[in-house]
Formats: C-alpha cells, sequence, structure tokens
C-alpha cells in the first residue's frame, strides 16, 4: 500500500468505530483519497472519521467542497433508492410472497448511520416458485426485466427509469462463478429471522449464512470481476456488533461444504491486518495459512473499486484468468490464447464494422488487421500504453492465476 491508501485504512479505522483520527499527515494527496473513496462508494464514510480540527490545515478548499457534493448527491441517491425498495417489499408481503433482503438491504443498519452504506442495487431472495408473480408486479410497478434468469444463472434484473437496479434471487449462488457445493443453501429459509425494514416485515438470512453468503459472493468476485474495500467493511462490521451472537461452528461447517474455508481464512487474516478485527478462536484453530497471501489479495482489492471496474488493466487480467467451463484454473497457456483470441477474435463476435468478413469468411484475415489496427491507434491510450498494459496483464494474470488456485478456488 502506498502512503494515501494506508491514510484511507486508517481513517476507516476510525470511522467504522465512530471515532475521529487524531492527526493527519500534511503531506496526502487528499484528491487521491477522495477518488479511491469514490471507486470504492465509501466517501460519506471516510469523511466522518476525519477530525475537523485538521481538515482546513491539510485539504484544499476544492477538494473540501467536491467531496462535501459527493456525501450529499449520494445521501440523496440512497435515501431514494431506500424508499423505492420499501415500496416494492411493501407489495410483495401485502401479495404473500416471502422475501429474504440481502447484502446492504440487512447490512446498512449496523454502519455508524444506514446511509454511509451506500448501494447499487437492491438484491432480494425469493422461492423459484414466484418468480413470476414477482415478475408481474414488478411490471405492474413500471419495472422492466433488462437481464433473464437465463442469462445471468441467479437471479433477474429489473429497472426502472430514474431508480436504481433491483435483482431478485432464487439462489444465492451463480453456478456460473463459484464451483464449490451449496449444500447449506437447503436450510437458509429454516434459518431466516423475521426483521422489520423502516416498518415493512421481512425476512433476512441468520448471521452464520449472512456471513457465510458475504465470503462466497467475495470469492465468486475475486476470481470473475474483483471486490473492495465496501466489501470487507461490511464482514468487519458486522463481526464486531455480533461477536457474541456469531456460532463460528456453524460458520466454519457452512464455508468447509462451500469449498471456501481457505480463502475465508485468509479474508478474515486481511480483515484482522487492515481494521484489527478480533479472529475467532475456532478460526485460529484452523489458520494454516497465515499472512502467505495477505499482501497480494489486499492489492487486488485496492485495485478493484467497488465492483472490480476501476483500472482497466486488472479488469483484463481477471478476465484472461478466470473462464466460466474452466474458472479460476485456467494454464499460462490458456492465458496467452486468450490473448491471441483478444487480437485474432472469431469473426462472429466482432461488431458491425467487420460485417464484410462475416458475409465472406476469406476475407477474415483482412479483418484481423483491420481489428489490430485499429486498437492499436485507438485515441484512448497512446501505443506505449498499450503495450505496457499488455505486458501488465500477462504478468498480473498470471500471478492472479497462482493465487486463486492456492486458494482452492
Amino acid at each position: 500500500m502506498n502512503k494515501n491508501q494506508k491514510a484511507l485504512i486508517d481513517i476507516l479505522n476510525k470511522s467504522i468505530r465512530q471515532e475521529k483520527i487524531s492527526l493527519i499527515h500534511k503531506n496526502l494527496d487528499w484528491e487521491y483519497i477522495l477518488n479511491e473513496s469514490k471507486e470504492h462508494k465509501i466517501t460519506g464514510l471516510t469523511y466522518i472519521g476525519l477530525n475537523k480540527k485538521y481538515i482546513n490545515e491539510v485539504m484544499s478548499e476544492k477538494i473540501l467542497k467536491l467531496w462535501k457534493r459527493e456525501i450529499l448527491n449520494e445521501s440523496l441517491y440512497q435515501m431514494n433508492h431506500i424508499n423505492n425498495v420499501l415500496e416494492i417489499l411493501e407489495i410483495f408481503y401485502e401479495n404473500q410472497i416471502p422475501v429474504i433482503v440481502l447484502k446492504g438491504l440487512v447490512l446498512r443498519y449496523y454502519y455508524p448511520n444506514p446511509y454511509l452504506r451506500t448501494m447499487s442495487d437492491a438484491d432480494i431472495l425469493v422461492h423459484e416458485n414466484n418468480l413470476k408473480k414477482c415478475s408481474e408486479l414488478m411490471e405492474s410497478i413500471g419495472y422492466k426485466i433488462i437481464e433473464e434468469s437465463e442469462s445471468h444463472g441467479a437471479h433477474i434484473v429489473f429497472r426502472k427509469p430514474g431508480k436504481l437496479n433491483v435483482e431478485i434471487h432464487w439462489t444465492i449462488v451463480n453456478d456460473d462463478f463459484f464451483k464449490g457445493s451449496k449444500a447449506f443453501e437447503k436450510h437458509i429459509w429454516d434459518n431466516a429471522i423475521k426483521v422489520e425494514l423502516e416498518g415493512v416485515k421481512c425476512l433476512a438470512l441468520s448471521l452464520e449464512d449472512l456471513i457465510t453468503h458475504l465470503f462466497i459472493h467475495m470469492a465468486t468476485h475475486i476470481v470473475s470481476s474483483g471486490f473492495g474495500i465496501r466489501q470487507l467493511l461490511d464482514l468487519v462490521i458486522l463481526i464486531e456488533k455480533e461477536a457474541k451472537n456469531i456460532n463460528w461452528h456453524k460458520v466454519i461447517i457452512n464455508i468447509s461444504e462451500c469449498g471456501i474455508l481457505k480463502f475465508s481464512i485468509v479474508i478474515l487474516n486481511i480483515c484482522n491486518s487492515l481494521f484489527n478485527i478480533d479472529i475467532p478462536t475456532e478460526v485460529k484453530e484452523l489458520d494454516n495459512v497465515g499472512e502467505k497471501y495477505n499482501g497480494f489479495v489486499i492489492e487486488d482489492i485496492l485495485e478493484s473499486g467497488v465492483h472490480g471496474r476501476k483500472n482497466r488493466s486488472m479488469i483484463f487480467a481477471r478476465e484472461f484468468t478466470f473462464d466460466k467451463k474452466e474458472g479460476a484454473s485456467l494454464s499460462t497457456i490458456d492465458i496467452l490464447k486468450k490473448m491471441i483470441l483478444l487480437i485474432f477474435p472469431e469473426v462472429d463476435s466482432m461488431d458491425s464494422k467487420y460485417e464484410y468478413a462475416k458475409k465472406i469468411r476469406l476475407l477474415t484475415p483482412i479483418a484481423w488487421v483491420h481489428h489490430l489496427i485499429s486498437g492499436i491507434f485507438h485515441k484512448e491510450y497512446s501505443l506505449k500504453n498499450k503495450i505496457n498494459m499488455l505486458m501488465f496483464t500477462v504478468c498480473k494474470s498470471k500471478k492472479r492465476n497462482k493465487l486463486i488456485r492456492e486458494l482452492e478456488l
């Protein structure tokens, strides 16, 4: 981590515990820290950890105004989103459709202020036999399906103009991206607990199933797209707030069945390293990993942003490392094959400007040359940057491939 990333982590350590950082280094790049916070969707959470006594001494008025504006806009957006989700939950409740609310919809209430836990969409779980009825109800209030169940494998995505997306799941595990067992899902409805969100009745996962789900979510994302600091904070805050109520024996059974025990131990070690949480005794007894993987995984998290889309080279590296059919166990040769396919793609996968090759297959080599030249002279990046990106992608892909294999994902 560089000094600005370390400062961000130090500030977050204070903010999640409703404290203020006592002293801020004067030579920090606050624009960088603000941008990092935006990438990880934690601008409000970072801000509340700052000691106002020192802010004016170390931060420019311009950055401070940008930061406050970002928090205001995000807060208004989140308020609108929550009100919208509550309306949907109320409609489902009135129509006797059992719903388990997932991730941010539950976790936000563990944060110092619920609106500090931002959401990019809403995730809810229903029984598969209620999907059709749910779709009809969503369409009745103006939503349209933008991603069918067949294209994702775990949820249907609904969108309404001016609203954040709503994902309706019938399973919390997507087989395309998760290769472990999902036997624990058989019991999540039996284990679910009754909750009220702003007066609306629904269900939530039990603590043990919620923690398992967070580990699964991180495991699927680290191999497919990446995940950011916010996902770590979800786990840290939940564990600290519910320390006395979590049955870690149950959690260990769940994550062992799912095949993510080693990965989960690494994540807990990272949470301890960055945010000083206490590692449960039950986990310590199983830990034969130590800090071996901390550095690389922390780097991956910081470079990912909230949805793994922060760094273009890292996006390519993840795509070259992961394959839906083979999972995250691609060999170096497979990675190079993917690289070759990027340069010389299948004609049918190319866009409309290569239509001539789709009609006359003999023109395929010309289309490849056309494609290569277009890439080389694309204005967004210089040729030097493209070569560096290519070399970085290959190097990072090999490292990620080794990591994912060793984490048994």
